[in-house]
């Protein structure tokens, strides 16, 4: 059985996948041509902007990093 997680993280998840997937979107790239640049599967990517999964700190700087925008913009701040 696995750990129950908290519902306030998917929430969170979700809302960072969202603004990570917009970011993308407004800056013309596919999944897969944003993880290859971050050195990320494209399935992991696509977990994160999904909300699928407890996306790391460094993950999100990564991100940021291969989208071409401040990690606040892929927060959504």
């Amino acid at each position: 059985m696995s750990p129950k997680i908290d519902p306030r993280v998917l929430r969170l998840a979700r809302r960072i996948g969202k603004q990570i997937k917009a970011a993308r979107i407004d800056a013309g790239l596919s999944q897969e041509s944003v993880a290859k640049a971050i050195g990320m599967s494209r399935t992991n990517y696509a977990r994160i902007e999904y909300g699928l999964t407890n996306v790391t700190i460094e993950s999100l700087l990564r991100i940021a990093d291969g989208l071409g925008v401040k990690l606040t913009v892929a927060l959504g701040r």
